[in-house]
């Protein structure tokens, strides 16, 4: 789901109380954590709150908020904290988590997913500068319950809150959106084979990460906490940013946990604020470097796929191009070899093109291929491959169909493009024909013959008039 689109915006009462849900949900588990008399020590409330604003701007209208802001004070109230300390630490809550919703929602979009290089890097100043303004209610807690001055309370509390924005908030921005329709691919389009979830390969980093984490809880000192990062950065190359955002929750959680109880000692007393402050920053910025991996490794992964796409399809038509289509139609008939099912190819040609161009302009001819394009790709099964041969050449393959079936799908574009009227600019508009020529193999899938009888068949088309669809004697298509 694409952050800011009407698509991502919820409706109803219900939807719009649900900010006030998860932050009741996410404060009574972080005042679960707080210590007697001092400050909790996970707050995840703040985080999955700006997370949830910014992933579906929706909800984030006065009703959204309001429920929010409902959330916290019954969260305190309901374990008894004081009226005034609640309204206190709501204040100072919300401060923080409007800033950051303020600052990230006015940065490109693909920053909002941490998709780009320099995801990280911004994220990270926009919640630093959150955290500063949240932790302004420690000036006056810092004597009350740390036992500190009220620049100490400010510091503990900034510390604190950076430390939770960085563990919960990559895993929130980068959660998968659920699919309510099943997605379309682009005829052609390649698909590359994911490794499949119960492989090794595929678990191969987490069992790393597994394994470091407990060699870390044997060895223990004060480097263990260190052990798993070359696990994490693996992680970070195989698993997305989502994925490597939990992971490193995770991660967080266990060394936090294994130093409270005592499993891994690193020389200090983590129930010392001080101590406390200085484990759960080491903590967060280890885990900074793998969600930054998975960001630049996200970026190039995305630059990658637009080169590829760049370098296989046709800009104006958006099919594959003479190349690709050539490619994978060989990859298509390979596959299909020995399985008896016979395959059927159409060749397709725009008749009077040059006299479009000629009378209307080149732009008018773009504009009759593009719209060919889409309305012939649109009434195709997701296992056909469509190209575009170059001019007003097209070609499109057809797995599993016989002459006769083939034949009806091919008068079925020619009949629906004639039918089309094709709006130009200033008012004009045009009709245009094609003639397709089709052929078939059965006993022997090879592209090149299959190519040239269907070309035959077009020519036959063109001969006898155009507008019309003429088929390959078989022997031709099936010729050596």
């Amino acid at each position: 789901m694409v952050v800011g689109t009407s698509s991502s915006r919820p409706s109803g009462l219900w939807l719009g109380l649900l900010p006030g849900l998860l932050v009741l949900v996410a404060a009574l588990v972080g005042i679960a954590s707080r210590p007697m008399g001092q400050l909790a020590s996970l707050w995840p409330a703040n985080a999955l709150l700006l997370g949830l604003m910014l992933r579906w701007p929706g909800f984030a209208r006065p009703l959204g908020w309001g429920s929010a802001v409902l959330g916290y004070l019954l969260a305190d109230q309901l374990t008894g904290s004081e009226l005034r300390f609640t309204l206190m630490m709501t204040l100072g809550n919300l401060q923080g988590v409007l800033l950051g919703w303020w600052l990230l929602s006015r940065l490109p979009a693909e920053d909002r997913r941490l998709q780009g290089p320099l995801s990280v890097p911004r994220l990270l100043l926009v919640v630093t500068l959150a955290s500063a303004t949240a932790a302004l209610v420690g000036l006056p807690l810092g004597p009350r319950l740390l036992g500190t001055d009220a620049l100490g309370g400010w510091i503990y509390c900034f510390a604190s809150e950076l430390a939770n924005y960085i563990a919960f908030l990559p895993a929130m921005l980068t959660l998968p959106a659920p699919r309510l329709a099943p997605e379309r691919r682009l005829h052609g389009a390649a698909v590359v084979p994911a490794p499949r979830l119960g492989s090794l390969r595929a678990i191969a980093p987490v069992l790393a990460l597994v394994l470091a984490c407990g060699l870390g809880l044997m060895v223990a000192g004060p480097g263990a906490v260190a052990f798993p990062v070359p696990a994490l950065l693996w992680c970070a190359l195989s698993y997305g940013v989502f994925g490597t955002a939990v992971l490193t929750l995770l991660f967080g959680s266990w060394a936090l946990i294994s130093i409270s109880l005592g499993w891994l000692p690193v020389g200090l007393d983590p129930n010392t604020p001080n101590a406390l402050l200085s484990i759960r920053l080491g903590v967060s910025m280890i885990a900074v470097a793998p969600i930054t991996v998975a960001c630049v490794m996200a970026a190039r992964e995305q630059l990658l796929q637009r080169l590829h796409y760049l370098a296989t399809h046709d800009p104006l038509s958006g099919l594959l191009n003479r190349h690709a289509f050539h490619e994978q139609a060989a990859l298509a008939l390979a596959r299909l070899a020995g399985q008896g099912q016979a395959t059927a190819l159409l060749m397709l040609d725009l008749d009077h093109f040059k006299r479009i161009n000629d009378e209307y302009g080149h732009a008018a001819g773009d504009t009759v291929l593009a719209r060919f394009a889409t309305q012939a790709a649109s009434s195709l099964r997701e296992v056909d491959l469509m190209g575009r041969l170059g001019g007003e050449e097209f070609a499109i393959l057809l797995p599993g169909c016989g002459l006769a079936e083939a034949q009806a799908v091919a008068e079925r574009l020619r009949a629906a493009f004639a039918a089309v009227q094709i709006d130009l600019d200033e008012g004009r508009a045009l009709r245009a024909t094609v003639s397709i020529g089709v052929a078939m193999q059965q006993r022997r899938l090879a592209l090149d013959p299959l190519l040239a009888a269907a070309d035959r068949a077009l020519y036959a088309a063109k001969t006898a008039g155009r507008n019309r669809v003429d088929l390959a004697p078989p022997e031709a298509a099936l010729a050596d």
